[in-house]
């Protein structure tokens, strides 16, 4: 659910998550930003869906960070 109390379907939430790891996987492909921003921008709950994951991702990170051993650091090699 994100934070408007909208229900994001799990479809909506894998895709939206599909869609980002394309652009980030490969930044430099302009074609998987405009199919990320196009598929966002064509329905409300594309939309809602993507915040969602905006949200876990930022949650994710910020969990991470502060747990140490959680992350891998290839520094350490």
């Amino acid at each position: 659910m994100d934070r408007n109390g909208q229900v994001v379907d799990d479809e909506r939430f894998a895709r939206a998550a599909e869609l980002l790891l394309a652009v980030t996987g490969e930044p430099e492909e302009p074609t998987h930003l405009r199919n990320l921003i196009d598929w966002v921008e064509s329905d409300e709950r594309n939309k809602a869906a993507f915040k969602e994951l905006e949200r876990v991702w930022q949650v994710t990170g910020d969990v991470l960070q502060r747990e140490p051993g959680l992350v891998h650091d290839d520094s350490a090699h």
